[in-house]
């Protein structure tokens, strides 16, 4: 039964960095989120193969036993000789674990020569995401 306390702000990221498909090493990943009144951040170093990866963060509020919902704003920028990309920006309008970004979070390729574009997922649902970046997966 799921906890109806717990709002999981994202689940594990992982990634890789890349320019013209070469991974770029000591890139800046950063991570933050806002959900109502709570705000987070994370930073992450590439490694040697651009590689970075962010643990689950869940937050335990009494929202989710509330009757309204939450939006949650998730956003990865990447800092890259003294250039900044949007890699992945999001809004969350469910406490539960999302199946679909939780796969897509775990693949994340962020190629910096990629043009920074709107995505859709789940275009036929009424409860469509909406994902803005340069960031790419394999489905």
């Amino acid at each position: 039964m799921p906890n109806p306390l717990k709002y999981q702000v994202y689940p594990n990221i992982k990634g890789i960095v890349t320019l013209n498909s070469v991974p770029v090493k000591n890139a800046i990943v950063n991570l933050t989120y806002r959900l109502n009144n709570k705000k987070g951040a994370s930073t992450y170093t590439t490694s040697d193969n651009g590689t970075f990866f962010f643990k689950e963060k869940n937050i335990y509020s009494l929202s989710g036993i509330l009757p309204f919902e939450d939006i949650l704003y998730q956003k990865i920028t990447i800092i890259n000789n003294n250039a900044e990309y949007i890699a992945w920006e999001a809004m969350k309008d469910k406490q539960e674990e999302d199946l679909i970004l939780t796969k897509i979070l775990s693949s994340l390729t962020c190629e910096l020569s990629n043009s920074e574009t709107k995505h859709i997922i789940n275009p036929e649902s009424i409860f469509k995401n909406v994902i803005y970046g340069l960031a790419r997966w394999t489905n």
